[in-house]
């Protein structure tokens, strides 16, 4: 272990019977016959909109990212309905000043709950995590409409990404970060998980400073110097390096602790830079064989 810290695309008959029934189809369209007008126009590419109305409070709407979606830039728009009978969801166009607009388009019928899962694009720096959701939806056999309403940051989850998707390129500027090759040594309950990282400032951003590296509810980080939130944040100015051997151990030895984890491998490396909340970070970016090699070291670790 080592840690240095310095500034550094027929016959006639048949062709007319054809030219017949395709004109005849046509008409029945025009109709409006094959349905009742009822079809969701997401669906159907009905060129008629539905009818804007005010959002009704039976409707409230969150925004998640639970624990099993954290890999990824998955969450969910939650629709709760706190009235009886069914309502059906066609569409939900999703918008913040801090990302581009996405869509969910589908068909989905539900009473009390539904989760529409997207992808959440690139998030840009700012604050505040809520956004505006337009659904269009029927409630019951009632006629499609459109109603906008802002969705709730119900647990703070999709903050944390936006500010990850922050913290990262901030930290990026201000400094390289690589990871050696890991290794385990030592046998059973004394067995430890070896991960080299380096970290040396580029100077572009001498205003951001590292904070330290985090534990995680799977594995426990030792052998450092550099824990958050007990490290003195050291500036990254022109010269500066950090290179340390994380020593990484299961944090619990039981049969549960791997198989209901779902954020084990996703160790936090804090920043601090001005427009940064206090505890910014993100991902320590290892690969996916080494979160493989993580949770295979689990075992013989703690003797399962």
């Amino acid at each position: 272990m080592r840690r240095t810290l310095t500034r550094h695309p027929h016959p006639p008959v048949r062709r007319w019977a054809a030219a017949a029934l395709s004109v005849a189809a046509l008409a029945l369209v025009a109709a409006g016959c094959g349905g009742d007008g009822t079809e969701a126009p997401a669906a159907t590419g009905s060129s008629s909109a539905p009818e804007v109305v005010p959002h009704p409070d039976r409707l409230v709407l969150h925004l998640d990212q639970n624990r099993i979606l954290r890999l990824g830039r998955t969450i969910t728009v939650q629709v709760l309905d706190d009235a009886e009978g069914p309502v059906t969801v066609a569409r939900a166009e999703v918008s913040s000043d801090r990302f581009d607009p996405v869509t969910w388009t589908g068909e989905e019928t539900f009473e009390q709950q539904l989760q529409l899962e997207l992808a959440l694009p690139p998030t840009r720096c700012g604050s505040g995590s809520d956004a505006d959701v337009t659904l269009t939806y029927r409630i019951g056999g009632g006629p499609w409409v459109r109603s906008t309403s802002t969705a709730t940051d119900l647990y703070g989850s999709v903050g944390q990404l936006m500010d990850r998707d922050c913290a990262e390129p901030t930290f990026t500027e201000a400094a390289e970060l690589e990871l050696g090759r890991h290794e385990v040594v030592g046998t059973g309950r004394g067995s430890r998980f070896l991960l080299p990282v380096s970290i040396q400032a580029t100077g572009e951003r001498p205003e951001v400073a590292f904070a330290g590296f985090e534990s995680t509810v799977l594995f426990t980080v030792a052998g450092t110097s550099g824990l958050f939130p007990d490290v003195e944040p050291v500036p990254l100015t022109a010269g500066t390096t950090f290179e340390e051997v994380l020593e990484i151990t299961p944090s619990r030895c039981d049969a549960h602790a791997l198989a209901e984890d779902k954020v084990g491998t996703l160790f936090p490396v804090h920043l601090t830079a001005p427009g940064l909340p206090e505890d910014a970070s993100f991902h320590l970016p290892i690969s996916d064989e080494v979160r493989g090699d993580l949770r295979a070291f689990f075992a013989p670790h703690c003797g399962i």
